[in-house]
């Protein structure tokens, strides 16, 4: 004969089912499981420090193309080319050497304004993956999971992609070329302009090998030029995409679209979610509660 389901047995499946069944379909509010209910109090915080990073941003973006609006920075690649070829020529020219120093040192303040452009977006990046993360605990806390919230979330994720790897995939070149190695470079052009300083008694022997140094150190500048430019854009795009998304998600919950449960749906929830709990301990202690029986019987016999 076979044997039956106790009623036990019967009970702790009915448990199970009941906790599955709760985690499918109860209206579980976020408070109960993390701490992403706090994102919206500490959004004015995260604004202020996003804020001050996009204003430094900002002011250095705006000096590097003020300093290339106003200087011919091809003229400057041709004529510093000529004078390197015309100084390796006649070494012992102190005019050539003059000539050559005048233009390295406009490479130089280009550089120096690169360098504070390439760092203002060094320091902007994780401050605007912080606001990123930051307003996606914020729309996961106070919004519903909709198509239409959803969607809204596709161009931070697009935008992503376009910058040089590690954090991108679609756009290899130029690849991101930090401020430390900027720093470097300034530090090199500054090392061969004082060298080239045009002093009689100084010697001309090495002239050749500093307008070898500083042809390279142009070379290295103009790469990284165009890696902070490319970078730039980039941080401008994101960040254009974060303000339209944060003011969207405003205007949703200012609006009511973020109200998900009413006062009195949360505290039923929240007492569902009580009752779901003490389904599942209750279920797992009527699991084990026959095995434990049997252990015991076994033992005394």
């Amino acid at each position: 004969m076979k044997n039956r389901p106790s009623l036990q047995s019967l009970l702790s499946w009915l448990a199970a089912a009941l906790v599955l069944l709760g985690v499918w379909f109860l209206p579980l509010p976020d408070p109960i499981f993390g701490g992403e209910q706090l994102s919206a109090t500490r959004m004015p915080d995260t604004r202020a420090k996003a804020n001050a990073a996009i204003t430094n941003f900002q002011q250095a973006k705006k000096a590097y193309y003020d300093f290339i609006q106003s200087h011919d920075m091809a003229v400057i690649s041709a004529t510093l080319h000529s004078d390197i070829a015309q100084l390796k020529a006649n070494s012992a020219d102190l005019g050539k050497r003059a000539a050559l120093r005048d233009q390295a040192v406009q490479v130089r303040d280009y550089t120096a304004a690169l360098y504070n452009y390439g760092k203002a977006g060094d320091d902007l990046f994780p401050t605007l993956r912080f606001y990123d993360d930051e307003l996606m605990s914020y729309t996961r806390s106070a919004t519903p999971p909709t198509d239409e919230v959803r969607a809204w979330t596709y161009p931070l994720a697009d935008i992503l992609r376009l910058y040089p790897p590690p954090v991108g995939d679609l756009m290899p070149d130029p690849p991101w070329i930090k401020a430390d190695t900027i720093k470097g470079q300034l530090d090199s052009i500054n090392n061969h302009i004082a060298q080239l300083n045009p002093d009689p008694h100084a010697g001309n022997d090495n002239a050749a090998q500093i307008a070898d140094g500083i042809n390279q150190d142009v070379k290295n500048i103009w790469e990284s030029g165009r890696s902070v430019e490319e970078v730039g854009f980039q941080h401008t795009k994101y960040l254009e995409r974060l303000l339209t998304y944060d003011s969207r998600i405003q205007g949703f919950v200012q609006t009511g679209g973020g109200a998900t449960l009413s006062p009195g749906r949360q505290a039923l929830a929240m007492g569902l979610n009580v009752i779901a709990g003490l389904l599942l301990v209750g279920g797992v202690a009527f699991l084990l509660l026959p095995r434990m029986r049997g252990i015991k019987v076994g033992a005394r016999s």
